[in-house]
């Protein structure tokens, strides 16, 4: 079993990424690759991990909008950038906090998904009742479980490949036609592809429900467009030392 780690990112969030990547590099082992993909109009000086530059129109740089449709359009086509068995996903404003094998991500060699019912986190977050809505629009079923719980998301690469035949035969299109002709906070994209899997392949993900406690999380998420505040430097930069 092999596993790779895929960050997407973009020029505003290279300093965020700077840290990402000095965290991999301290914390995570047994990884097979760590592949970074970022606009073709940019550049960026890696040495250890293996740079991918995609195709963004340049509207994609903004953080919201097109821009972040398009991240997760890439994420989704994970398939085509890894070279291993499975993908661990994470983002430019994600650290390492202790180490990390790909096993840790796991349980009995599938990869664990948290899951959460929104019946117990709607009032608790203004944004979700949109991703309710928007995972209804994508599959035509009410959602039971919200399945962006946290980073260090792995998905098996297969999986990529059958979501987006999923969503050619459900739609009529490309998954990149369908999430680009959606409305602000139409996509969601681990949402999409959780409940692809929780209902077509459930024996090949270990789904883990939240109600019955959080298992250990080896990674800490800020939000990238509040800033690299002096205060979050230094906090990060205590992790690393």
């Amino acid at each position: 079993m092999t596993c790779s780690i895929l960050i997407k990112s973009f020029p505003k969030d290279f300093g965020w990424l700077s840290y990402c990547l000095k965290s991999i590099h301290k914390f995570a082992s047994g990884f097979e690759e760590v592949v970074v993909l970022i606009p073709d109009d940019s550049d960026l000086p890696l040495t250890q991990e293996r740079l991918v530059k995609v195709h963004e129109p340049p509207s994609s740089g903004q953080m919201h909008g097109s821009g972040y449709v398009w991240q997760q359009l890439y994420k989704m086509s994970a398939d085509k950038y890894c070279n291993s068995d499975f993908v661990c996903h994470m983002d430019s404003d994600c650290v390492f906090t202790k180490p990390v094998t790909p096993g840790d991500l796991m349980v009995y060699g599938k990869p664990l998904w948290l899951m959460t019912p929104f019946v117990d986190i709607l009032p608790t977050d203004k944004n979700l009742p949109a991703h309710f809505e928007s995972i209804k629009a994508f599959s035509g079923i009410p959602p039971e479980f919200e399945m962006m719980r946290r980073h260090s998301q792995v998905i098996p690469k297969w999986a990529y490949g059958c979501f987006r035949d999923y969503v050619q035969e459900r739609h009529g299109m490309s998954f990149e036609k369908w999430a680009l002709a959606q409305p602000f906070r139409g996509v969601t994209e681990f949402n999409f592809i959780g409940q692809f899997l929780h209902r077509e392949f459930p024996n090949f993900i270990h789904f883990h429900d939240t109600r019955f406690g959080v298992p250990e999380s080896f990674v800490k998420q800020w939000w990238s467009w509040s800033g690299l505040t002096p205060e979050i430097r230094k906090e990060i930069e205590e992790i690393l030392a």
